[in-house]
């Protein structure tokens, strides 16, 4: 079975609010808590679901955007996810 682009999409977007989540909690911060979300990629694939669904991941995730630079943060989460790869991080603003 192939998926279409837009489900693999829809699938990356599920699993970056779940990966974000746990980090929040990782992190001990609370759902009251805003954050921004630190990333490090290559991949072309991911750059252009963080474009096309930034308004949901930001509201799914309770933080006020993502930002590509250096995850420099105790906690971490590498996402692998159809031969495309992510790093993450939060800081509390």
């Amino acid at each position: 079975t192939e998926l279409s682009e837009e489900l693999l999409m829809e699938g990356l977007v599920r699993e970056l609010v779940r990966q974000v989540n746990f980090l929040r909690k990782k992190s001990g911060l609370s759902i009251n808590d805003r954050v921004v979300v630190v990333y490090q990629t290559d991949s072309d694939f991911i750059e252009s679901v963080l474009t096309k669904f930034d308004e949901d991941l930001k509201k799914q995730t309770l933080s006020d955007g993502y930002l590509p630079e250096s995850v420099t943060t105790e906690h971490q989460a590498k996402v692998k996810f159809h031969e495309n790869e992510i790093l993450l991080g939060v800081k509390q603003v």
